[in-house]
This record gives structure tokens, sequence and C-alpha cells, in this order.
């Protein structure tokens, strides 16, 4: 997974706005090795802000992400 948005990333962002949203299916609440593993790539070398803050689940956990290199954004969880 992180070879491929790192794929996307080069490829298809480089510059431009852009929104990467979906199921991850890494909480990202947790302090799992993915979840630390997909920050790092996301957050910190592609600059991608994570925008969703609360649970996504039945479960309470935070799998559906969105991602984002906009600065000014609205979102939220239905």
């Amino acid at each position: 997974l992180l070879d491929l948005l790192q794929q996307i990333q080069t490829k298809y962002v480089k510059s431009t706005k852009a929104v990467l949203l979906g199921d991850f299916n890494t909480d990202w609440t947790s302090e799992a090795f993915e979840k630390h593993a997909l920050e790092k790539l996301m957050t910190h070398k592609l600059h991608q802000k994570q925008a969703i803050k609360g649970p996504t689940t039945n479960y309470n956990t935070t799998i559906d992400l969105i991602f984002t290199n906009i600065q000014t954004y609205k979102c939220g969880i239905m």
C-alpha cells in the first residue's frame, strides 16, 4: 500500500491539489507499526494532511481516511 501511495503521488499528484480518500484498513488512532508507517509517508514525506478526526466505524476505529494537500477544507463524518 505504501509503495502504491508513493507512486500515485509521484505520477499524478506532484504539485497539484489532491484529495485521496478511502478505507485504508489502518486505524489512525492506533499505535501499530502500519499506522506509523502510513503517517510517516503521507504527512511527513508527501505533505498530506489527514482530515478525519473521529471514529469512522461502529467499532470506534478510524480506518476511513481523507488525505489532502489543500490548505483550507471542510470535512466530517456522516
